[in-house]
């Protein structure tokens, strides 16, 4: 729990993390006398109570993050203060009650992620008049009503727009496709089903069911109908490459009356080199076959190796490759250039650092026995944490 002496602590001070803790307890008033704070992260924490008001005190904050916690309430307005942020996360607790619309004086936000709770109202046309974001807006899984306006073509830079699991209606606005199509951007196609529409989920099952046998290069099978944050997976030249992350989610619900003999990847459960080592011998999907793939995506990324590549055989794997690199990581990289650690600058030794942490992340969670391997969200803590170093 943090002490209410907290707002005691030097109005100098400009940055505050303690994210990815255990605290528990509200958040303390006395927070908005850190009046000089850019930086405010108590994320990932088991926070409960309502966002304080005095927290609009901190109008030179840029990034704040209170995301993932136990928070309840309503957003308080004063947010509307805070006019230097740039990202806001408040995603992951028990928010409710509507959008404030103060939001809308926040001009300078990149990123506003409030997925995740108990939201309602309609969204405030204040947030679709934040031209400056460019980032991310998420407000998914929310109780969010009623349709997309116009207004919508002001945030036309944005990278990611996501609305999934509300209950929204109404068309798409005319705008939204001028927006996707705006500089060339590659055209995409949008079904927007109502499911508060009698027959509408047995319509996305069929339509899903029709699509899942389309077939070419260019395209992951789609097994059953399902929802992924992750819409890319392809390189340049549209070639899928990896399709494995979610894989334990949507094969845990087919149906039973489908075998693992009528669609090829539900026996293979997985692209060859990046699934789980337990699924050669017919395991049972999970999510620890998830995180085994995203720690050899890791360990691929960093070293320019596929685990599909003509070295690896004989029992030598990528995974095994790095584990007996990663005291050297940095000569490894840089082709055999090592100087001494005299000769290094203090950057050099960081970087080395680094990227040692990163092999051992990516070994950790590829690790051949599932209950060696790390969890994702440690994995995840320790890659920010290796992100912080570095930043």
């Amino acid at each position: 729990m943090l002490p209410t002496s907290i707002g005691n602590l030097s109005t100098t001070l400009v940055g505050f993390d303690v994210s990815f803790n255990r605290i528990h307890g509200g958040i303390p008033n006395g927070i908005g006398n850190l009046v000089n704070l850019n930086i405010l992260f108590m994320n990932y924490n088991q926070f409960t109570g309502n966002i304080p008001a005095d927290i609009g005190r901190l109008q030179k904050i840029g990034r704040l993050g209170l995301d993932n916690n136990k928070l309840s309430g309503h957003i308080p307005s004063s947010v509307g203060n805070l006019t230097e942020l740039t990202t806001l996360e408040l995603q992951g607790s028990d928010l409710e009650g509507s959008i404030p619309p103060s939001l809308g004086q926040c001009r300078k936000l990149l990123l506003l992620k409030l997925s995740q709770n108990k939201l309602s109202g309609s969204i405030t046309q204040q947030v679709w008049g934040l031209s400056s974001l460019s980032v991310v807006l998420n407000l998914s899984r929310n109780h969010l009503t009623g349709s997309l306006p116009m207004e919508v073509g002001n945030v036309k830079g944005l990278s990611s727009l996501d609305l999934y699991d509300n209950m929204s209606s109404g068309e798409l606005p005319e705008i939204l496709a001028r927006v996707l199509d705006d500089g060339g951007a590659q055209l995409v196609a949008i079904k927007v089903f109502n499911l508060l529409r009698q027959g509408a989920l047995k319509s996305v099952i069929t339509e899903s069911e029709a699509l899942r046998n389309i077939r070419h290069r260019n395209l992951v099978k789609i097994i059953t109908a399902c929802s992924s944050a992750d819409f890319q997976g392809s390189d340049n030249e549209l070639t899928g490459h990896v399709a494995d992350f979610g894989l334990a989610r949507f094969l845990s619900k087919l149906s039973s009356n489908i075998s693992a003999n009528q669609i090829s990847s539900i026996g293979i459960r997985g692209s060859v080199g990046y699934a789980a080592p337990e699924y050669g011998m017919r395991s049972e999907v999970s999510t620890y076959g998830d995180v085994s793939s995203f720690g050899i995506l890791l360990l691929e990324m960093f070293t320019g190796k596929k685990p599909t590549g003509y070295m690896f055989s004989d029992g030598l794997n990528l995974h095994n490759f790095v584990k007996t690199e990663i005291a050297d990581a940095v000569l490894f990289l840089q082709g055999g250039i090592k100087d001494t650690p005299k000769q290094r600058s203090a950057t050099a030794q960081k970087l080395e650092e680094c990227l040692s942490l990163i092999f051992r992340t990516g070994i950790e969670c590829s690790a051949e026995s599932s209950r060696d391997r790390k969890g994702i969200r440690d994995a995840a803590s320790a890659l920010r944490s290796i992100r912080d170093v570095l930043l």
